[in-house]
């Protein structure tokens, strides 16, 4: 029997979080610098990165996370393909899997990246806002609130981040 990794996607696998606050910068007013800097030294980043802007009228923060080129525009976080692979090729059952608010809007271009990325498995892949149902013997994701979600059983893996 495979042992079954949960792989989160986004700043596990995938720096999105870079690609969206310069994303942001662009489509603001006013960067709020002081603010993220004092929450960056101190490693409080708020996860919602809009609260260091003000935007331009009639732009959705959340727009990003549904533009095709999000993803294809972001690289993997260093060593994440020799990792993904190398678990793969040991024999994991590696299911990713990420939060997903517009999951409709979101799902495809996630996985077409992800499809397009690890090509040399089949991708399995599951937007959620509810990681803890998901059946697996390991979790890697980089934040608390999913990880508590998990069944005892499950060892859990937390990856560092600024938030």
């Amino acid at each position: 029997m495979k042992n079954k990794i949960t792989l989160d996607l986004d700043l596990t696998t995938v720096p999105s979080d870079k690609t969206w606050f310069e994303w942001l910068k662009s489509c603001s007013t006013v960067f709020y610098e002081d603010s993220y800097s004092h929450d960056l030294l101190n490693e409080e980043v708020d996860y919602f990165l809009p609260t260091y802007f003000e935007l331009y009228d009639g732009i959705d923060p959340m727009d990003f996370w549904a533009e095709k080129r999000t993803y294809p525009s972001t690289p993997l976080l260093p060593d994440a393909y020799r990792v993904v692979k190398n678990l793969y090729e040991a024999g994991y059952d590696i299911t990713f899997v990420s939060f997903c608010m517009n999951c409709e809007k979101q799902y495809k271009n996630k996985l077409k990246y992800l499809q397009r990325t690890f090509d040399f498995m089949d991708v399995c892949f599951i937007p959620t806002e509810f990681k803890g149902k998901i059946v697996s013997d390991y979790i890697i994701d980089d934040r608390n609130k999913f990880l508590a979600m998990m069944p005892e059983h499950v060892k859990l893996v937390k990856m560092k981040t600024p938030y």
